[in-house]
């Protein structure tokens, strides 16, 4: 029997809960390199964990010990523009640009735009990364002018820098 994967939203846990998943989490993190642990079967027979389920087990036990929620999604689901701004955690407008601009590939059915989960999480990455560089980028710029010790000095050198970066200087 095949079923479909619908999102299932898991709230923040209680205070209780956390500590369990906490735990959980910390003997996950504990296992040695290449060991996965196991799941007790419906008839007790231990069955070992795939790699790719205890990763998302792991995510999901450092999630929800922090006290955010998870949602699970099958790759491959397309998603309303307001599903993938959600998910990008920008507004519906915003995400419609980046669109509209070809940053992320879309589809089209009917007069409606669909974003495959799959192509939010590569741009994701890639606009991570950027900003990672961007901000290395700063700091260099911060160490060479001896900003850290100025805070009003900094702060408009770093302004200018700025606004000269925007302008191709």
């Amino acid at each position: 029997m095949t079923t479909t994967l619908e999102p299932q939203l898991v709230e923040a846990a209680d205070p209780q809960a956390q500590d369990a998943i906490r735990a959980v989490g910390e003997a996950m993190a504990r296992l040695g390199p290449g060991e996965t642990g196991f799941l007790v079967g419906p008839g007790r027979e231990p069955m070992a964990l795939p790699r790719a389920l205890y990763d998302v087990l792991v995510l999901a036990a450092q999630a929800l010990s922090r006290g955010g929620a998870i949602s699970v999604l099958p790759a491959d689901r397309l998603l309303t523009t307001q599903e993938a701004a959600d998910v990008l955690n920008v507004s519906r407008t915003y995400l419609v640009r980046l669109l509209d601009q070809g940053r992320i590939p879309f589809q089209r059915v009917g007069r409606h735009r669909r974003v495959a989960l799959a192509d939010l999480v590569a741009f994701d990455d890639v606009r991570r990364r950027e900003r990672r560089e961007h901000l290395r980028g700063l700091i260099e710029l911060s160490e060479r002018y001896g900003l850290y010790d100025k805070n009003d000095e900094a702060m408009r050198l770093l302004a200018a820098q700025r606004d000269r970066d925007r302008r191709g200087e």
